[in-house]
Order: C-alpha cells, then sequence, then structure tokens
C-alpha cells in the first residue's frame, strides 16, 4: 500500500512540475505575442497616418476623364458626293484611304460596336480579373510591389483601368508615389464611371504599333477591315500586342504575334471565354494581314504597264496607218509588247532604285533616332 501510494505521489508532483513549466511556457508566448500585436499595431497606425499625411500633402487621388473622346479625335475624314442622292440631294461618301492623320492615327468606335471577342481578349491577357475589383487588383498590386522591392520593374500589377490613366496622364516613372497615385486615381475613377466606359476609353487610346491607337485603327491597319467584323483570331492577334508593341506586332514580328496569340486564346479557354472547339480552330487558323504598300504597289506597277502598252500601240498604230487596217493593228500589239517587255523593267529598275535608296537613308535616320518614335505600355 505504502509503495502504490508514494508513486501515486510522485506521479502527481512529476504532473504538477511539468503544468507549471507549460504555463510559464504559454505566459511567456503570449507575453511575446501580445507584445509583437502591440508593437505592429502601434507601427500600423504610425504608417498609416504618416501615408495618410504624404497623400494629403503629395498626391491627387481624384481622377476624371470627361471629354475624352473629343480631345484624342485625331484623324479628319474626307468626304465626297457621288451624285446619287435623291432630286439632287448629296450623298456624302467617306475616302477612307484618304483620311488626313495628326501625330496619332485614332478613330474612336463606341463600345456597342466592339466585338465581345475583342474585349474578352483583352481582359484576359490584360486584367482577368477587371469585372470583379474596384480598378486595383490587389493581389497583382502586391506582387508588383515586392518584384520592385527586389529591383524587377517589369512586372506588370496595372489593371486596364491603372493603364488607361497612366495612358492619358503620360505618367509612367517606376516610383512608389506615382503608383500610389495611380492606385488611388484608378479606384476614384471606377467610382465615377462604369465599367463599359472604362473599357470603351482604353481600346480606343491603347497603343497599338505601327503608329495606330485604338482598335479601329488597328482593325484597319492590319486586316483592312472595320473593328466590328473582326474574327476570333484577328481579335486576339491584336490583344496581343499590348505589353511590347513592337515585339508582338504582327507585321513586323508574326513569328512572336503568333506565339502570344495563343497565349491570349489559351486564357480565353481557360477563363471560359470561348468553348474548346473555338480554341482549337483560332490556333490553327492562318492569320491574313492586308499590306497596303503591296496593294499600291501592284496598282502602281499595273497602271505603269497600261501606260506603256498604250503608248506603244499609238505610237506604231500612227506610224503603220498608210497600211491596212488590220496591219496596223498587228505592228501597234507587237510593238506595245516589245516596249513593255524591254524598256519597262529598265524604267522600273531605276524607279525602284531610287524609292529603295531613298527609304534606306530614311531607314537610317529612324535607327539612330531622328525620327523614331515608339509608343511604351
Amino acid at each position: 500500500m505504502k509503495k502504490t501510494s508514494s508513486s501515486a505521489q510522485n506521479t502527481a508532483f512529476v504532473l504538477s512540475t511539468v503544468w507549471k513549466y507549460i504555463s510559464k511556457i504559454f505566459t511567456v508566448a503570449f507575453s511575446i505575442l501580445f507584445t509583437v500585436f502591440i508593437i505592429a499595431v502601434i507601427t500600423g497606425v504610425i504608417m498609416a497616418s504618416a501615408l495618410a499625411i504624404y497623400v494629403k500633402k503629395y498626391i491627387d487621388p481624384t481622377f476624371d476623364i470627361p471629354d475624352l473622346q473629343s480631345n484624342i479625335e485625331l484623324s479628319t475624314s474626307l468626304y465626297y458626293d457621288d451624285g446619287t442622292g435623291p432630286e439632287g440631294a448629296p450623298n456624302w461618301v467617306e475616302l477612307e484611304e484618304d483620311r488626313l492623320y495628326a501625330s496619332e492615327n485614332r478613330t474612336w468606335v463606341p463600345y456597342d460596336k466592339i466585338p465581345e471577342n475583342l474585349v474578352n481578349a483583352f481582359i484576359a491577357i490584360e486584367d482577368k480579373r477587371f469585372r470583379t475589383h474596384n480598378g486595383v487588383d490587389y493581389r497583382r498590386t502586391i506582387g508588383a510591389f515586392l518584384e520592385l522591392i527586389q529591383g524587377n520593374t517589369s512586372y506588370g500589377g496595372s489593371t486596364i483601368t491603372q493603364q488607361l490613366i497612366k495612358n492619358n496622364t503620360k505618367e509612367d516613372d517606376t516610383t512608389i508615389q506615382r503608383k500610389i497615385q495611380e492606385i488611388l486615381r484608378a479606384l476614384d475613377l471606377e467610382k465615377r464611371r462604369s465599367k463599359e466606359e472604362i473599357l470603351e476609353m482604353y481600346l480606343n487610346t491603347i497603343y497599338l504599333s505601327q503608329g495606330q491607337y485604338g482598335v479601329q485603327a488597328a482593325a484597319r491597319e492590319y486586316f483592312g477591315k472595320d473593328v466590328t467584323d473582326l474574327t476570333l483570331t484577328e481579335c486576339a492577334a491584336i490583344a496581343s500586342i499590348t505589353q511590347y508593341p513592337t515585339k508582338w506586332d504582327p507585321k513586323q514580328n508574326p513569328e512572336n504575334n503568333r506565339k502570344r496569340r495563343t497565349d491570349v486564346l489559351w486564357e480565353m479557354w481557360k477563363q471560359g471565354l470561348i468553348t474548346e472547339e473555338e480554341y482549337n480552330v483560332s490556333c490553327e487558323e492562318e492569320l491574313v494581314l492586308v499590306d497596303e504598300e503591296n496593294i499600291l504597289t501592284s496598282i502602281f506597277l499595273i497602271v505603269c504597264v497600261g501606260v506603256f502598252f498604250m503608248c506603244g500601240a499609238i505610237y506604231s498604230f500612227r506610224k503603220y496607218s498608210h497600211y491596212n487596217f488590220f496591219k496596223a493593228i498587228w505592228h501597234s500589239i507587237v510593238t506595245a509588247i516589245h516596249l513593255v517587255a524591254v524598256w519597262f523593267p529598265i524604267a522600273m529598275f531605276i524607279i525602284f532604285k531610287i524609292i529603295f535608296t531613298q527609304k534606306t537613308m530614311d531607314w537610317g535616320k529612324t535607327q539612330h533616332g531622328v525620327s523614331n518614335v515608339e509608343g511604351v505600355q
């Protein structure tokens, strides 16, 4: 009995001692954590107060774009009366190829005329949470700040709203002050404007290489059509350009654009914006670009051939007009063909040699910064 009682007492003593030590450990740990919590709260309050004072003194958080459309309509359309109006009334037809442009080629298109696939393509690759955030994607913003602290300024943390503000204020320096101001302005702009208005302004002001600003100008430049007529593949191609316009330019770097275009389509499919079938078909579809320079060159050559042929025919017909009519016609055709076959290539060689030399000189000036203007995104 004595041994059993003594053993029980020893066990109780050990348990009591262990409990005392555990209690002390928990007490010390709680005290440390509570102290750290209080310090963190005080530090947060101090930092928040300092930030509030800084923002109030140095940053203007308000932002709106009241007259953006009228301010950026930088192309002038020319019209002519084709004489088909009723009862002598004028019927004005736009000369699309003869527009007058300022330093930027841009044509405004309302939101309801922009294809849904084009809108979704931009959202998918640029700002996939655009429809749910309030102007700032905090997950991407935190990531961007962490990258900025590490010295990496290429991480894209800006939402479409923030990009719109940056594109129109031309403020793109990588400083914390500018980023804070951009965030506050984005929050303010989303209170003033709907998502559709922000998208309309963004899609009409974004730089898309080749001197084209906005999706309508880009659709004309790359595909020779209105933005309303773009296919899914063409929408993805245009949306691919924004991050690095020259690198993803479908004319200058078609292979780069194809890879980026596939990424855009993949994001659209992954986010449920297109079906798997649409994704597969669009990935396999070839992108057909319109090359205005080649078209104009072809027209020029056809006209020149026609002029050479007519001149040779007229000259020969007059020369052999004393023969019978059919013989004169025959000599005219033979002489005209000879003129086109022999002298036309020589004339074209001289003309294109002059043009090529001039372009080479212009290209050299551009490469050395005399006239090169690159859009920065």
